[in-house]
């Protein structure tokens, strides 16, 4: 929703924050602090302020963040779009009607910007490197007509060129392209993918080169009531193969989240899981 309804939008976090029915003396939250290391044998997590938690059972939903173009830019007023505080951030800089903006990247999160910003009345640009729109995605056929639609409803789509340095100035910003395309923006806002937040998992033997790779019921690790739920999780769905893949889609999580609950409680109550996690494309 982040990058539609919230951004149109003048309400606030509340309008878009998750419902729970659940009651809130039924588990602990700690807020304000991540985690820092996970010791898998100990079966413990060491916290960023040094409290160390005991499980039996473990779900890792950090998430994502999102990837920087390394080259030469400005340090500030560069956006990107991963939580509600980059939202604020780029609701924040949208001074006025008419603005120029450059959206450097061609996915999910820069066409659904593009095309939000432009019902909002600015002029948007879409830099990235592939030929296609959403390309990578949807492929050429399906990208190519959502490109259409964007053209026809006024995104300038600057396609097959890649950004190799930004500068800023006292009118904006100046993309300078390797092809030797200059585009000008006030508002330049990054699109170009995300990083897994693994690092607090590293020293214990997992595979988190893309994500944390499961077995197919989204458990990892040897053995134990371990698992990774949402865009995280990088796993084989047995109903088309055995190939792990990590899908950065709000229905995977919501669909991760519901198997899982079921998995570790059947697991950590009788031992066994019924079923693997085969979620179909929405």
């Amino acid at each position: 929703p982040l990058s539609k309804e919230a951004l149109s939008s003048s309400e606030g976090f509340d309008a878009i924050k998750l419902r729970s029915s659940t009651k809130p003396d039924s588990y602990k939250m700690i807020l304000g602090v991540g985690a820092r290391a996970l010791q898998l044998e100990e079966k413990t997590v060491i916290l960023e302020d040094d409290t160390l938690i005991e499980f039996d059972g473990l779900v890792v939903a950090t998430g994502l963040r999102s990837r920087a173009l390394a080259i030469p830019k400005p340090k500030n007023g560069i956006f990107s779009l991963r939580s509600f505080d980059d939202l604020e951030a780029i609701k924040g800089a949208l001074i006025r009607a008419g603005m120029r903006i450059a959206i450097i990247g061609a996915g999910f999160i820069g066409a659904e910007l593009a095309g939000t910003l432009t019902n909002l009345g600015h002029m948007v640009t879409i830099v990235a490197p592939e030929e296609v729109l959403m390309q990578r995605p949807l492929g050429n056929v399906l990208g190519g007509a959502i490109g259409r639609h964007h053209r026809e409803r006024g995104v300038e789509l600057c396609l097959g060129r890649l950004p190799l340095e930004i500068e800023s100035g006292s009118d904006g910003f100046t993309l300078y392209c390797d092809d030797g395309t200059i585009i000008r923006a006030d508002l330049v806002i990054e699109a170009i993918g995300s990083i897994p937040n693994v690092e607090w998992m590293q020293q214990n033997g997992l595979d988190l080169g893309n994500g944390v790779l499961c077995d197919e019921t989204l458990r990892f690790g040897h053995g134990g009531a371990n698992f990774a739920v949402g865009d995280v999780a990088r796993f084989p769905n047995l109903a088309f193969d055995e190939v792990p893949r990590r899908i950065e889609h709000w229905g995977i999580a919501v669909d991760s989240g519901r198997y899982l609950g079921k998995a570790m409680v059947s697991l950590l109550t009788s031992g066994t899981i019924p079923t693997s996690f085969k979620p179909m494309p929405a």
